[in-house]
């Protein structure tokens, strides 16, 4: 009594992993899930696994006013846009890497930018794309690593 009808899913319910990392809603009302087994979207009725290009861990998810979600996994970055009949398709933005760009690693965090964009940080750079092109805005140099005490 008092408390809003809930359905608890287990991982297995949906083939997802058992952890979850990022999420986001986007402009209709879609939940998105950053998983250890990938992207998933809740529409308050059903859930679905989205076409991904990994199968990895997503740990980064921001979306912005147009319907659009960023993504970021294991050298992954991209986005999913609003589609046809409420189905999101994905746009990979790893293939717009500059040439010999090194693997881009873990992706910590997305942003979406009030111009129409993303920022992503990685593990080793900080990247925007600007709805045109993909651009490093800076090199991180690596911490050294934590000392122990004794």
């Amino acid at each position: 009594m008092g408390l809003p009808p809930f359905r608890q899913l287990a991982p297995e319910d949906a083939g997802a992993g058992s952890q979850n990392y990022a999420l986001a809603q986007d402009a209709r009302g879609v939940l998105y899930l950053g998983n250890l087994s990938g992207v998933f979207s809740f529409d308050g009725e059903w859930w679905q696994r989205l076409e991904y290009p990994s199968p990895a861990m997503v740990g980064a998810l921001a979306a912005d006013a147009t319907g659009r979600v960023a993504v970021g996994g294991v050298d992954e970055i991209g986005f999913f846009e609003p589609g046809f009949a409420h189905r999101s398709r994905y746009r990979s933005l790893t293939a717009e890497l500059p040439a010999g760009t090194p693997a881009l690693g873990f992706v910590v965090s997305a942003q979406a930018l009030p111009q129409r964009g993303f920022a992503f940080l990685t593990e080793s750079a900080f990247w925007i794309w600007n709805s045109n092109a993909l651009v490093r805005v800076a090199e991180l140099s690596p911490e050294p690593a934590p000392r122990c005490f004794r």
